[in-house]
């Protein structure tokens, strides 16, 4: 069975790329006008990639702490990452920029607006135009990497990289 043109197009036009692009613009600007340290930011995920199909979907961006982990320490578990002085100073210093950033986006957006999820803090739709995922991080190797509480252990990704070797 032939798939329709106007699936087709539908398949074929990133929706919303303005919205993400402005809600992209707000989130970056809003932790411009704050005192952070040494950061960068960049989108991952369906709209990066250019596979956003969905007018609802929302925009994901990485803020990257210019810190360093080592990768051999977020491979520890358990005891031996409580016990690595390492992952505490790693731990610590992450931990204070995630509260920074919330903070920033918080006072920017309202506290209703921007909420804590497991992985990433999340803005609602409304004071921008897309809803927002934002992943803090820090650098781990070539990838990036952030501290899931509740599993008590490093997740390590590499956003970046993924991006580069679609577009060979």
């Amino acid at each position: 069975m032939p798939i329709l043109e106007s699936v087709l197009n539908q398949w074929g036009h990133h929706h919303a790329a303005t919205a993400s692009v402005q809600a992209h613009t707000a989130i970056r600007d809003a932790l411009a006008y704050r005192d952070l340290p040494a950061h960068d930011i960049f989108l991952q995920g369906s709209y990066k990639n250019d596979t956003n199909l969905r007018r609802n979907s929302d925009v994901d961006l990485v803020v990257q702490l210019d810190v360093r982990l080592r990768p051999r320490v977020a491979a520890l578990i358990g005891p031996q990452l409580q016990s690595s002085g390492s992952h505490m100073a790693a731990y610590e210093r992450w931990q204070s920029f995630r509260r920074l950033v919330l903070v920033a986006l918080r006072e920017n957006f309202g506290d209703a607006v921007v909420t804590t999820g497991r992985k990433s803090l999340k803005v609602a739709q409304g004071p921008i135009p897309a809803a927002a995922d934002v992943v803090v991080t820090i650098k781990c190797g070539n990838g990036t990497a952030l501290y899931v509480p509740d599993e008590h252990r490093w997740a390590v990704s590499f956003p970046q990289q993924h991006h580069s070797k679609r577009g060979q």
